[in-house]
């Protein structure tokens, strides 16, 4: 049942890749006949590093998968795993094999916490009744943010499953602690 999971997330970022590439050889169409802009201002590159981060992609939450979901039957415990970009918007969700249902939409809390406030979800714990406060949020262990050694945030993973908190965290920790080896690989 595990290789049909890899198989249907294969396959959805292989779709993704060619809608990419096929949207890449369009040309755009204009409506205007005009000749565009033409103004001799002289445009100055600001002196500041602007870069944007990588967006988190479908072959890094593949590997970010592959290693939770080893880990996860290391300690034999199967999890369900959420893995969300810095904008908050889902990059790959997975429920291995006899995971608890609930724990599905526990994990996508947990990553949206992390997403949402750059840190673990267990530590807003100390807002009390921030979990109320819109049904999106969650202050149990398992959200970890995404972030690189230099300190940027690309976005969380979210693990649930575990008998607690804590282990669901350590499950998760693998793929926090490869961020940088993943993002510059796959």
């Amino acid at each position: 049942m595990r290789v049909s999971g890899y198989l249907v997330l294969a396959f959805f970022c292989l779709l993704v890749s060619v809608i990419e590439t096929d949207a890449k050889k369009k040309p755009a169409k204009g409506k205007g006949k005009g000749k565009g802009s033409q103004s001799n201002a002289q445009v100055e590159e600001c002196p500041c590093d602007v870069s944007q981060p990588e967006d988190l992609n479908c072959q890094h939450a593949m590997e970010m998968i592959k290693l939770v979901t080893e880990k996860a039957t290391e300690v034999n415990t199967p999890v369900v795993i959420c893995i969300r970009d810095r904008h908050d918007n889902l990059v790959a969700h997975l429920r291995m094999k006899d995971a608890m249902l609930g724990s599905i939409d526990l994990a996508c809390q947990k990553a949206r916490s992390s997403a949402l406030f750059p840190f673990p979800s267990a530590g807003l714990a100390a807002v009390p009744g921030i979990e109320m406060s819109n049904g999106i949020i969650s202050n149990l262990a398992g959200g970890l943010p995404l972030t690189t050694s230099s300190g940027v945030s690309v976005g969380s993973i979210g693990v649930s499953g575990a008998s607690s908190g804590e282990l669901d965290e350590e499950i998760a920790k693998v793929a926090a602690d490869a961020i940088d080896d993943i993002l510059a690989n796959f």
